[in-house]
């Protein structure tokens, strides 16, 4: 029998845009998910099957309108891709465990059977922002503001893209997944 080791786990950055904050009741509207190295595995809008469950505030801030999404998959067309690039892997993004949600909803709804093998570990950007720069002085641990305390550009912040969002955590990871005491000095004195 191999001896299975956790650093085997592959790296899967993900982020969600939805029609809501219910995964039971919204749906997935655009999904991103990316290698380490910056690599995009899948990036697709999602048509919505229940767009009327959807809530206005949040397709205002994900930009939905019904000609963008026209020719786009269903969640089911792609269930397949996604179940196979997260199989095994260890998800990383800003506050994952919502967009992870919402994944496993869905493919609940596609077919439950396809949840085998989708794990349940994952990195959290904004707790390594809480452990690296609280004591820093980071007011505030939303995406945006972390980006700006340690310098990563966030691309299309306005827009809620799941491709900058992803981006943008992957960044984050990257800066502070190993930072040291004289990184978290110099991010402090940076944002004094």
């Amino acid at each position: 029998m191999t001896k299975y080791r956790v650093s085997d786990k592959r790296l899967v950055f993900l982020d969600v845009e939805t029609s809501g904050l219910d995964p039971h009741e919204h749906e997935v509207l655009e999904i991103c998910l990316m290698d380490k190295d910056g690599t995009i595995l899948l990036h697709s809008k999602l048509k919505p099957q229940n767009i009327e469950n959807a809530e206005a505030r949040a397709l205002e801030i994900n930009g939905y309108n019904t000609k963008d999404w026209e020719l786009a998959p269903s969640f089911r067309d792609l269930a397949p891709k996604i179940v196979e690039i997260l199989k095994w892997c260890l998800a990383v993004g800003h506050n994952p465990s919502f967009d992870l949600n919402f994944i496993k909803s869905e493919i609940r709804r596609v077919d439950p059977k396809l949840l085998k093998g989708i794990g349940y570990h994952m990195v959290d950007t904004a707790s390594l922002a809480y452990e690296h720069l609280s004591d820093a002085g980071l007011d505030a641990l939303s995406l945006g503001n972390v980006c700006k305390f340690i310098g990563v550009e966030l691309k299309e912040a306005d827009a809620h893209s799941a491709v900058a969002d992803t981006e943008a955590a992957r960044q984050v990871y990257l800066k502070l997944h190993q930072a040291t005491w004289f990184d978290r000095r110099k991010w402090k004195r940076a944002n004094r």
